[in-house]
């Protein structure tokens, strides 16, 4: 009976441990890429724990986008101005 009680109570342990990291991590969304109808690159993130932001290289130039307080979204918007390589980032601070 002692060997079940015990085996039981690390087992709990176990599940219980492995449950909380999952409900406690971080919100994190990220949406990036061209809008057709409006002609311009876009790149959204939001983090709800940390302070973040984004930028956008084009043609070898970086642009960064606004720093967003945690649980708000970072917005950023750069017009088509021809076919040149863009890349996305985002960045906890």
């Amino acid at each position: 009976m002692k060997k079940k009680l015990i085996t039981f109570s690390l087992l709990s342990l176990l599940i219980v441990s492995a449950i909380i990291p999952l409900a406690a991590s971080a919100a994190e969304t990220w949406d990036y890429g061209y809008d057709k109808t409006k002609m311009r690159h876009y790149n959204h993130y939001y983090h709800s724990s940390y302070s973040h932001y984004t930028t956008t290289t084009k043609n070898g130039i970086t642009y960064f986008g606004p720093t967003a307080s945690a649980g708000y979204w970072s917005r950023f918007y750069l017009d088509y101005t021809g076919p040149y390589k863009v890349t996305f980032n985002k960045y906890i601070k």
